[in-house]
């Protein structure tokens, strides 16, 4: 009787892992069943050149892929649950090293995401300085501008007022 319910709790047990598999979706797209594109492989960009790529792929973690199906494993004999155990141990370590793969992926992209964002800080720094500088010339050029217009006018303020004096002085 105990093994028909460990049987029982086994096979609930496979169909959660199932349900997980086929539950698992980024932007509508099912990642951990096979059925998506991320099990044939999915190129990100990270920089700025089509060669600057990650390629993500994830494996395919269903109860099938696993080995640790139901119609393959019945825990409800002693030599059957001996197989699980063996089968259940692989499928654990094919989890784990599903997982680290993952986890190296997402150390790859937070890596160029850093260097990005200190690209893209050094690029705003280089270009407030160049923008600050052009300000300054240009301040300076209307400087300079507006004090020869305002000697010129004070020029020809004083060359309008010889003739006047000139005639002042003959009468």
């Amino acid at each position: 009787d105990q093994r028909t319910y460990l049987q029982a709790e086994f096979s609930e047990l496979q169909e959660e892992i199932d349900g997980i598999a086929k539950g698992t979706r980024y932007n509508g797209e099912s990642l951990l069943d096979g059925t998506g594109s991320m099990s044939s492989g999915v190129d990100f960009m990270v920089g700025t050149s089509t060669t600057d790529v990650i390629s993500v792929q994830i494996d395919d973690v269903d109860s099938t892929e696993l080995g640790v199906n139901t119609s393959a494993i019945n825990v409800s004999s002693q030599s059957g649950a001996q197989t699980a155990l063996t089968a259940i141990d692989a499928a654990i370590t094919s989890v784990a090293s599903s997982r680290a793969e993952i986890g190296a992926s997402m150390s790859r992209f937070e890596f160029r995401s850093d260097t990005i964002a200190t690209s893209i800080e050094n690029t705003e720094a280089a270009n407030s300085a160049i923008t600050d500088t052009d300000v300054a010339t240009e301040q300076t050029k209307l400087s300079s501008a507006e004090v020869k217009t305002q000697a010129a006018i004070a020029a020809l303020s004083s060359a309008n007022e010889m003739p006047q004096n000139l005639l002042d002085l003959l009468r």
